[in-house]
């Protein structure tokens, strides 16, 4: 749709603009104390429409009963989160994409997993350099710049936390973002 499209291409233009800010050292990070479970359940809701777009199921899970408080700069740590979310909407054709707030000793996890078409090892670990994409050339059917995930690097080392991949070619991809619980 067109509000979907729109949608994209503004996170694209914000994307370069942040990189640039990043690369030359003008991102100014603010921290403050944010509900990690409020701040999904915010960019869930925005993604529902676009994964319903495309028939997958987007599903949000907290197995805390409780709030999860982490002190970060809010606007790096949710641009982390719509970036992993956008992406497991653009390359999973069927099925799903599930969200999952769990506590790991004192750090706070975040699974972004989605039934999608997986990853290659070797690509797995060339993912955060920016404009790499597992389909180069003319023959790449996703759209993209490839900037989101370097992008994430950066905005990881920002908030001091830290992200695990896990993934098989057609059998869909765990990204796990570990953020340190409020001391």
């Amino acid at each position: 749709s067109v509000k979907n499209n729109s949608k994209r291409l503004y996170r694209t233009f914000d994307l370069l603009l942040n990189m640039s800010q990043l690369q030359t050292g003008t991102y100014n990070a603010r921290f403050e104390k944010v509900d990690l479970f409020s701040l999904l359940k915010t960019i869930h809701s925005d993604f529902v429409s676009m994964a319903e777009e495309k028939d997958l199921d987007l599903e949000l899970t907290n197995s805390l009963n409780m709030e999860a408080p982490v002190i970060v700069d809010h606007y790096s740590v949710a641009q982390i989160f719509i970036n992993l979310i956008d992406n497991a909407i653009k390359y999973t054709d069927k099925g799903w994409i599930r969200i999952k707030l769990y506590r790991d000793n004192s750090d706070y996890c975040v699974d972004v997993a989605d039934s999608g078409k997986g990853m290659s090892k070797e690509y797995i670990d060339k993912l955060f350099i920016p404009f790499t994409q597992e389909e180069m050339g003319y023959t790449r059917r996703y759209e993209g710049t490839g900037l989101g995930l370097a992008m994430i690097k950066n905005f990881l080392d920002i908030n001091k936390a830290r992200i695990k991949v896990k993934s098989d070619i057609n059998n869909g991809t765990i990204f796990t973002v570990i953020l340190n619980g409020d001391k």
